[in-house]
């Protein structure tokens, strides 16, 4: 879910995140910067998706360093279209 920008009722948008089962939100003040350090992510503590997830990413790391899985290539070379 995606939204531009929300004035007020933080709370009952992290309660319908948290009802949809979603990983959580990010957000920053109205008047902060778009920086690095401007942001804010606040997880669902209840996220039925977070179980065994540092697993499967360790062990998808695992298969790449040994070569099993090779990274596709999400951009194409200049001049190849």
């Amino acid at each position: 879910m995606y939204s531009q920008h929300v004035e007020r009722d933080g709370k009952l948008l992290f309660q319908e995140v948290c009802e949809r089962n979603l990983e959580g939100m990010v957000c920053k003040w109205k008047t902060g910067l778009c920086s690095e350090r401007g942001w804010l992510k606040i997880k669902n503590p209840h996220h039925t998706q977070t179980e065994g997830r540092h697993e499967m990413f360790e062990a998808f790391h695992d298969r790449r360093k040994s070569g099993k899985i090779v990274s596709p290539k999400i951009w194409p070379k200049k001049g190849s279209t």
